[in-house]
């Protein structure tokens, strides 16, 4: 088994969504109708690399520790609902267990490709996944954002 597990958040702008009307959970990203915030974060460098930490391969130790990363939220102020939109690259078959968190709440699993035909991780790939984020976890200020693989 590949021990050098690792995904991308590609070097573009990863997004927070704030919701501040109502709207059904089941639905992701803003909807018609919705007003809402965006704050986002460019990657650059290795910011966006994400490694499991127990990785063995040669070379994966210089990607540890994964990067603590800041986003910056300037307002919360009505906010019913928040969503982070990550623009994911995945690749290396066996890299399952992608997860994120801020603040060092707990950590929130990113959802695995569903398009393809076996198992996502097992595909060179790069899409968007939306994951919903519990509004307790985020402060209004500098918010601190890490990501991990199993």
């Amino acid at each position: 088994m590949y021990r050098g597990k690792n995904f991308t958040l590609t070097r573009t702008i990863l997004i927070v969504f704030f919701i501040f009307t109502f709207m059904g959970f089941a639905q992701t990203g803003p909807q018609p109708g919705d007003v809402y915030k965006e704050f986002g974060r460019v990657m650059t460098g290795n910011d966006w690399r994400v490694t499991d930490p127990n990785a063995t391969a040669p070379g994966a130790d210089a990607f540890l520790p994964n990067p603590i990363l800041n986003l910056t939220v300037a307002d919360l102020q009505g906010a019913v609902r928040a969503e982070l939109v990550i623009d994911l690259w995945g690749g290396h078959p066996g890299t399952t267990g992608k997860k994120f968190r801020f603040n060092g709440n707990n950590w929130i699993t990113i959802s695995e490709l569903t398009t393809t035909p076996t198992a996502g991780y097992a595909y060179m790939n790069q899409w968007n996944p939306v994951v919903n984020v519990p509004l307790t976890n985020l402060i209004q200020g500098v918010n601190t954002l890490e990501g991990t693989s199993g």
